[in-house]
């Protein structure tokens, strides 16, 4: 008995960890704004994992718990940039609320660009921006708008 709990001590725990390397889970990424003069919504966004579609046409963010940001993106830039890589750059709407009956309003635009390589898309070197705009009147006043930058929460 005790040579079999020594060979599956041996053999079969090595062999299961070495399937589960670092690279095949990639954990769940947090970016925080640079600022903190924004809507509690807008704080921070995470990932958990990224794609492009099959048809090049939406970047698909996803949370496993359910972040404003995650969804599909409308992709405004898909290129080649060298044989293994492609840039990207995808927009989405994500807080909109404009009164067109004269009232405030406020629209949140995500703005997220990156490189997909073979591999995938790596969570930890995109670039994300907001574009927040905001108004108190929405027919007698112009917008104002203002960009957020975001950086890896370390």
């Amino acid at each position: 008995m005790k040579k079999i709990l020594a060979l599956i001590a041996l053999v079969v725990v090595p062999m299961s960890a070495a399937f589960a390397g670092p690279e095949d889970w990639q954990p769940a990424v947090t970016y925080v704004a640079n600022t903190t003069q924004i809507p509690y919504q807008l704080l921070s966004f995470r990932f958990d994992y990224a794609e492009i579609s099959a048809d090049q046409t939406k970047l698909v963010m996803d949370a496993r718990y359910r972040d404003l940001a995650a969804g599909e993106y409308t992709l405004t830039k898909y290129a080649k940039h060298t044989e293994e890589r492609n840039n990207f750059v995808g927009e989405k709407i994500i807080m909109k609320n404009w009164d067109a009956g004269c009232g405030a309003g406020e629209i949140a635009k995500v703005i997220i660009s990156g490189q997909e390589e073979s591999l995938g898309i790596y969570l930890k070197g995109l670039d994300i921006k907001v574009e927040y705009t905001t108004t108190p009147d929405t027919c007698h006043s112009r917008p104002e708008t203002k960009v957020i930058t975001y950086s890896v929460q370390q």
